[in-house]
């Protein structure tokens, strides 16, 4: 099975400005990527087409740890993406 993901923005809020970004995006390809090969995708995923919005509730995050903050969002999206309507987990 292939599956394709595209993140086209990924909106964080204030407190988190002055994170290595590059750090982050890699966090959470790792995290989204291990997930994804662990066991067959939510029903959310299940069906090819574009996901207009996916909101998670909200993460505590670890400040100044951009890999910890990145496996928490990877987590987040996994829980949305397993919800049966794709919506917020």
């Amino acid at each position: 099975m292939t599956i394709r993901l595209h993140i086209e923005r990924l909106v964080l809020d204030g407190r988190w400005q002055g994170l290595d970004r590059a750090v982050l995006v890699r966090a959470v390809e790792a995290e989204l990527t291990r997930l994804l090969a662990s066991g067959p995708p939510g029903p959310g995923l299940v069906s090819s087409g574009a996901v207009a919005g996916l909101r998670a509730a909200d993460i505590p995050g670890a400040a100044g740890q951009p890999e910890v903050l990145g496996a928490q969002i990877a987590a987040a999206l996994h829980a949305g993406f397993a919800a049966r309507d794709g919506g917020t987990a």
